[in-house]
């Protein structure tokens, strides 16, 4: 599993559309649609660093960080809202503005303040290996739901590997809040539901999605996932785990798909839930 498995995961669910809806509920939701704004930046800085580096001339070394979000304005939501959403995005949570967070991104380096001598800004990289962070993102409208999810991965010079990751969150225009799973379910057991997910369900098999891989400590009882998406059709809850966080970095990240009809008979759905996923998801 890649992150090309996390673009995958957005972009299904932005292709089914809104099937299940009624055309004059799409009709409806259509005209409500959000516009988008197109972010993005990418900073080049050369570093002289204090201690020599192995092959490299004079102590140099370069750093590309760069992003593109395709998002809305943030400022039609709450603070707490834009806050948890500038989180996601940049992993800042101190800027107020999605810009600030955005200009320190990328003045970020992946070296600490004490190894570096001097820094200047070039137009692009012209040595390798390099450092470079790199984030992507979009948003998927599903009626009053917005799916927020960001791409992230980057890479250190001379590391054996780079890193990479994929984060989500659902963002409810009615009440302009995000939305928890614990918003959804009773999630006092979902550690264990995810596991039986794993091991019962063939769509997790299918996907390459088992608990072989998992540390011994998570074997019984995964923890709280890194995000969670749920598709167009409102049908399916999709937990996932980041390299590292339940599994091996080999091992790349874990998704786990739990039906809603499966799910409802494990976990006690709240009346929001309830809402959220209609009567056609759980009564079956």
């Amino acid at each position: 599993m890649n992150k090309t498995l996390c673009l995958a995961l957005a972009a299904a669910a932005l292709l089914m559309g809104a099937c299940r809806q009624t055309p004059e509920e799409r009709d409806a939701a259509n005209q409500q649609e959000i516009k988008i704004t197109d972010y993005r930046g990418t900073l080049c800085q050369e570093l002289t660093l204090k201690e020599p580096i192995p092959f490299m001339e004079d102590n140099l070394l370069q750093e590309e960080n760069t992003f593109e979000l395709k998002w809305p304005d943030l400022g039609a939501f709450s603070p707490e809202t834009r806050g948890q959403l500038i989180v996601l995005a940049f992993g800042d949570s101190t800027s107020t503005t999605l810009e600030e967070a955005a200009q320190r991104f990328l003045r970020q380096s992946q070296m600490e303040d004490n190894e570096i001598a001097r820094r200047r800004k070039i137009d692009s990289i012209t040595t390798q290996p390099c450092n470079y962070k790199k984030i992507s993102g979009g948003v998927e409208q599903n009626g009053d739901l917005l799916l927020f999810h960001t791409n992230y991965e980057g890479m250190v010079a001379f590391a054996a590997h780079g890193y990479y990751g994929y984060n989500s969150l659902i963002v409810d225009r009615k009440s302009g809040r995000v939305v928890h799973l614990e918003d959804l379910m009773d999630t006092a057991g979902i550690g264990e539901v995810m596991i039986r997910a794993l091991e019962d369900l063939v769509v997790n098999r299918d996907n390459g999605n088992t608990t072989e891989c998992l540390f011994d400590e998570y074997k019984q009882r995964l923890p709280h996932p890194d995000g969670f998406t749920i598709d167009s059709t409102r049908s399916v809850v999709t937990a996932h785990f980041n390299p590292y966080s339940a599994q091996p970095y080999a091992c790349g990240m874990l998704f786990v798909d739990m039906p809603i009809y499966w799910l409802s008979k494990h976990l006690q759905l709240t009346p929001y839930g309830k809402e959220i996923f209609g009567p056609e998801s759980y009564n079956q």
